[in-house]
């Protein structure tokens, strides 16, 4: 693993950065290069469609961060170099000679990184410039004299928390679920799903206790393939199962109330358990599942979890209907993105039977590749040696640094 100490030579005693619609780059930026007794300057968009929200909420996750440090937004034009090239030269103008200065430009528009990199290279010959790849989630140095470019993996040296991405985007309310309720019934819910038979019969005492009103448990003989499901809740209900007592022992008033619950929640539940398994090992962080945010906008996760300053998010749906799991992942998808930009990983796991064809559907629809994965039926009872070789290979592929 790369030592963030290590990077003492690239710090500088200003450092601008270019804010765009993913301030995640920004942030993770300033902690590797910005210097404590520094300046950061937020070179930010403006107008109702610019991007100096963003530039605020940054500058509070960074004071958050790094106390000490000044932060300065400036608003700049985005596509006129001319103007651009203007605006940069006149805060270089403020900064005595004898400053460091470097310049991230892996935000903005491709107009302004242009303009400001070429402004700085122009004013400042000694300039650092560097720019965060969120393909292998490195940071890359620009070197001086036809030298190459200098490659330094970070991706798991410089740890963002869960918090500090979500109040990036302005999310600084949200609420997330740790405290899992039943772990050993969705382990057994996670066994009678992966077989198609049995989750089938499953499916047709939801439906059936739907249109009744979840007034009776499963039982013999009637669902012979849910053995394990009526054996655990036997043991839950300590001998004596009924379905108020078993509500009771997940935390609801009665069996009606647990419909989302027996339906699709479990299997967050069992998600989050199994990723749960991989924390110490794979330096795992802020695992939860459930999380919503009500403002600035509507905005929920099944299961989340971030890795260096990486989001993962995955999609739980407890359905083998192509189009509805397909959805599930569009939606955690977009969202996923939307927070942790183009470093986020984003998984389903659902129990449709053919993962691998819906997982080559939607890279080729979406050009993800390598940017989700499916998990299917066929993938539950070993759930969580899946997703250790899922994080493991995303590693491998970004130049893993474990």
């Amino acid at each position: 693993m790369f030592a963030i100490d290590s990077l003492a030579a690239y710090k500088t005693d200003y450092l601008f950065l270019l804010v765009g619609t993913n301030p995640l780059p920004n942030f993770v930026a300033s902690l590797l290069l910005a210097k404590t007794n520094g300046k950061i300057i937020l070179l930010h968009s403006g107008g109702q469609r610019g991007t100096g929200r963003i530039a605020e909420n940054l500058k509070r996750v960074i004071k958050g961060r790094i106390p000490e440090v000044l932060v300065e937004l400036r608003e700049i034009d985005e596509k006129d170099g001319d103007r651009i090239a203007k605006e940069v030269g006149l805060l270089l103008k403020d900064i005595d000679k004898y400053s460091t200065i470097g310049l991230n430009y892996t935000g903005g528009t491709k107009a302004m990184s242009v303009h400001v990199y070429q402004a700085i290279k122009d004013k400042v010959e000694s300039a650092v410039f560097s720019y965060l790849d969120a393909r292998t989630l490195s940071l890359l140095i620009d070197a001086r004299d036809g030298a190459p470019t200098k490659v330094i993996p970070v991706g798991q040296s410089c740890e963002v928390n869960l918090k500090e991405i979500l109040s990036l985007h302005g999310y600084y309310r949200y609420d997330v679920n740790q405290e899992p309720v039943q772990p050993a019934f969705c382990r057994v819910l996670a066994e009678i799903n992966s077989n198609i038979n049995s989750y089938n019969e499953w499916d047709k005492w939801l439906e059936k206790s739907t249109k009744e009103g979840f007034k009776t448990l499963p039982s013999r003989p009637e669902y012979r393939r849910l053995d394990r499901v009526i054996e655990e809740i036997n043991e839950l209900c300590e001998g004596n199962p009924s379905p108020d007592l078993l509500a009771h022992k997940m935390g609801y008033s009665n069996l009606s109330s647990c419909k989302n619950y027996l339906e699709s929640k479990w299997l967050e539940e069992y998600t989050f358990c199994s990723i749960q398994q991989l924390a110490n090992e794979l330096g795992l962080r802020d695992i939860g599942f459930n999380l919503v945010s009500q403002k600035p906008r509507n905005f929920e996760l099944d299961v989340v979890l971030v890795r260096g300053y990486q989001l993962f998010a995955l999609s739980c749906k407890a359905s083998n209907n192509k189009k509805y799991c397909k959805l599930g992942l569009f939606e955690a998808y977009t969202r996923a993105r939307q927070v942790g930009g183009d470093e986020a990983r984003i998984g389903l796991v659902c129990c449709y039977d053919l993962p691998g064809q819906l997982q080559r559907e939607v890279e080729e629809e979406w050009f993800a590749k390598g940017r989700v994965k499916v998990f299917g039926m066929n993938d539950l009872l070993d759930l969580p040696a899946k997703l250790r070789d899922w994080i493991i290979t995303v590693d491998n592929l970004e130049g893993g640094q474990s």
